[in-house]
């Protein structure tokens, strides 16, 4: 059975990369992160199957904010790192992080 597609506007970044302002999916399988940036031309996005979903920790430490909003650090297992923020409002950002627990868990089962 095919669930709806859950969105939340965030902005998002990978380590070294520019901000990128625009929305997060999640589906049954994965997360899609798509957003413009100001400093690099074009659309980006990002698919990430929930399989490949390490640690999650939000950050609420100024370096690592961004646009000074706490921050979601997805650590993937091959490593890399992906920040995200929600531009959502209060509870947002832990509400997107226990549904990510939910399903990265479900994954590891």
């Amino acid at each position: 059975m095919r669930h709806a597609v859950v969105c939340y506007a965030v902005v998002w970044s990978e380590p070294g990369g520019p901000v990128r302002a625009g929305r997060l999916e999640l589906d049954d399988a994965s997360l899609r992160l798509s957003g413009a940036s100001r400093e690099a031309s074009g659309d980006a996005s990002l698919e990430v199957p929930y399989e490949a979903l390490g640690e999650l920790e939000i950050e609420r430490r100024p370096p690592l904010r961004l646009g000074g909003r706490p921050t979601l650090v997805l650590t993937l297992r091959d490593g890399r790192r992906i920040c995200l923020a929600s531009l959502e409002g209060a509870g947002s950002l832990s509400e997107l992080s226990e549904r990510l627990e939910a399903v990265r868990n479900r994954t590891l089962v």
